[in-house]
């Protein structure tokens, strides 16, 4: 028996320990703001979006550079296999030849200054869908951060929720270390039966096991917590829950839904998303429309026997594709197909973000109802067990009565820290699915 003492005695400072780990001081713990912070500085999903917005950013300053002055050099040497030469008769004077070139090689050189003048659109409608493409880009950049912080958010959350569920492991084994202490007291005064006293161990040891699966359990949310905030898996967690009240939300469905339908960045990115497909199509089909540009240009001639060999030159260039078979025509039409289709999948997304928020509401509505629920069954198991406990002591109660009493308190608190954590992951689920996280 004392054996069995000491290696329960073990059991409980092991626990203890591993609360310790995880339970510094309030002053040293980490608030959900902070996690956040953290794991939005270190998500490597949200330095990915970044750069894809950025890379959008860079295409929009590419458009909008159409606008603006061209300048462009060219040099040209050529080598010929002899110096060309021209055949010249003045009557009365029999024919010569006089050569074209100074000897067989040329050289030529030429810059040139272009600039639109008007282009039909096709520069402003490309820099507007640019400008779109950009935005949906930032509406990812917002939808990554948003599911970071909910992640982080429930990470943080099962945490507390294993802590907790620890601490109701080890309570069971403490109850159960009183109830033996009870047990073999009785024992040595041949009160209560053999049976009694294999019974408790047989429980005590099966609350051992509850116990290291709890810490197991706090140890594979630790570690999944650290993951999300860029951290060694076996780094302490100390965590403080001050948010309670940052996630009280209207329980009114019709005003849930309209929130979310307008502030969800997945909407914004698709409605971007088909702007920019519209805007790409109105600019392919303005290059079937005239478009007028004005150009400068000099050229210098070497080797040529010119008076002299710099030309400058300046003028107007209009262009305009009259027929090409239907093909800017098609272009233009996929363009425009693929924005419906980005509309199609709009609306859809639309209704299943207003599912999730008709789900979530119920989500919390229940968990509130549970939580009432559970406190007030943890309240009567306890007393249950305090009866009980009494009971057998004063030898008009058994023992079984006692460990059906513990089992009941057991459950009882476990459905009550359930309860409790459901209702909190159930208000940050609701506020992200609202998209105001």
């Amino acid at each position: 028996m004392k054996t069995t003492a000491r290696y329960f005695r073990k059991v409980r400072w092991s626990g203890a320990l591993i609360l310790l780990l995880f339970c510094t001081t309030v002053a040293g713990a980490e608030t959900l703001e902070e996690a956040w912070q953290v794991a939005l500085a270190h998500d490597n999903r949200l330095k990915a979006a970044q750069e894809s917005a950025a890379a959008a950013d860079e295409s929009l300053s590419s458009a909008a550079a159409n606008r603006l002055p061209v300048l462009k050099g060219q040099a040209a040497y050529s080598q010929l296999n002899q110096t060309p030469e021209t055949a010249i008769t003045i009557p009365p004077f029999p024919s010569m030849t006089i050569p074209l070139l100074k000897d067989d090689t040329v050289f030529a050189s030429q810059m040139q200054l272009s600039v639109p003048l008007f282009t039909s659109g096709r520069i402003s409608k490309g820099i507007a869908s640019a400008r779109a493409a950009a935005e949906a880009y930032r509406q990812e950049v917002e939808q990554v951060r948003q599911q970071v912080k909910f992640e982080v958010a429930e990470a943080f959350v099962r945490v507390l929720r294993a802590k907790a569920l620890v601490e109701v492991a080890g309570s069971h084994v403490d109850s159960l270390l009183a109830h033996r202490q009870d047990v073999l007291r009785m024992d040595r005064e041949g009160l209560v039966s053999r049976n009694d006293v294999l019974s408790v161990e047989v429980a005590l040891a099966d609350a051992k096991q509850s116990l290291l699966q709890a810490e197991n359990g706090l140890s594979l949310a630790a570690s999944a917590y650290n993951r999300l905030l860029g951290r060694p898996f076996d780094h302490p967690v100390a965590l403080e829950w001050t948010a309670q009240d940052a996630f009280e939300q209207s329980e009114n469905e019709e005003v849930l839904r309209s929130a979310a339908v307008s502030r969800r960045p997945e909407l914004k990115g698709l409605f971007h998303q088909a702007e920019a497909y519209g805007a790409r199509a109105d600019s392919i089909r303005a290059e079937a429309l005239p478009q007028l540009a004005a150009q400068g240009s000099w050229l210098h001639f070497d080797q040529v026997p010119l008076t002299d060999n710099d030309i400058w030159q300046a003028g107007l260039l209009l262009e305009w594709n009259m027929f090409d078979s239907g093909v800017i025509r098609h272009r233009a039409a996929a363009e425009e197909r693929k924005a419906r289709m980005i509309d199609h999948r709009r609306e859809d997304v639309r209704t299943l973000i207003e599912l999730q928020v008709r789900q979530a509401l119920l989500d919390v509505q229940q968990s509130v109802q549970r939580k009432v629920v559970s406190e007030r069954a943890l309240e009567q198991a306890e007393e249950n067990l305090k009866v009980a406990r009494n009971r057998y002591v004063q030898e008009i109660g058994t023992h079984t009565e006692v460990l059906d009493a513990e089992t009941l308190r057991i459950r009882s608190r476990s459905n009550e820290v359930q309860a409790r954590y459901d209702l909190m992951l159930a208000r940050i689920r609701l506020k992200y699915v609202v998209g105001d996280l």
